[in-house]
């Protein structure tokens, strides 16, 4: 079994990309620890990617971390996949640390992190391997966007918020800083426009998938609970 790891920047250009690999090859070259066992490494959909031994201790990883943060800069947000055992799993593995590598990057998260543990956020990128999946969340959300178009409204916002706030009136009406009667009236409003029911599991269940599929929540949900990281023994 290994472990794949992912180290994402944003908006890296193939100059960028070149300058990594020179840069790594002189560094591995001249001062890679030998007594590491083997990590391939390489570019996947423009992210540096590493195979990791599951057998390496995370210690002995330490000397590789360095050099790849000496290149890469303390910017990048890394992700893990674990327990990797055969080709087959590698894209929806890699996928998964893709995402957990986005969400360490956009809250300044410096440990390498795994969001595979999250029941739910963990389903997020085999869905989008379904064709046409992301598109019909979207279709589903469009209502609501056209409503506050046409409207000014807040629907979409209102309902992001909700669901971040676990579906607590109280929570959520304090978050948007109105009335919780203003915020049952927008409940109402999505529900006689979608037909969602915000109390029946199986919308929730279509509701924050929608949302995290078609990136409207930017995994907001993971916020509130103890990030799973990655700690050096």
């Amino acid at each position: 079994p290994a472990t794949i790891v992912v180290w994402y920047r944003p908006n890296v250009d193939p100059d960028y990309v070149e300058k990594i690999n020179r840069q790594f090859r002189q560094y591995a070259g001249t001062t890679g620890p030998s007594s590491v066992p083997p990590v391939l490494v390489g570019w996947v959909q423009k992210n540096w990617v590493g195979v990791v031994p599951q057998a390496t201790p995370k210690s002995a990883l330490e000397p590789w971390s360095r050099i790849i943060h000496s290149i890469i800069g303390e910017d990048a947000g890394i992700g893990l996949r674990e327990k990797v055992s055969t080709l087959d799993e590698f894209p929806y593995a890699y996928d998964e640390a893709l995402h957990s590598a986005r969400y360490a990057f956009e809250h300044n998260i410096v440990k390498p992190l795994s969001l595979s543990g999250f029941p739910g956020i963990r389903l997020i990128p085999y869905y989008q391997k379904i064709p046409g999946f992301r598109q019909y969340c979207e279709k589903l959300l469009d209502i609501l966007k056209d409503e506050d178009s046409r409207h000014n409204t807040e629907l979409l916002s209102t309902l992001k918020t909700y669901v971040t706030c676990h579906m607590s009136v109280k929570k959520t009406s304090a978050s948007l800083y109105i009335h919780p009667g203003t915020l049952k009236y927008r409940l109402r409003q999505i529900r006689d426009l979608t037909g969602w029911d915000l109390h029946d599991p199986l919308c929730l269940m279509e509701i924050i998938t929608s949302l995290m599929v078609s990136e409207q929540m930017s995994w907001d949900m993971a916020d509130s609970r103890e990030l799973p990281l990655w700690q050096d023994t």
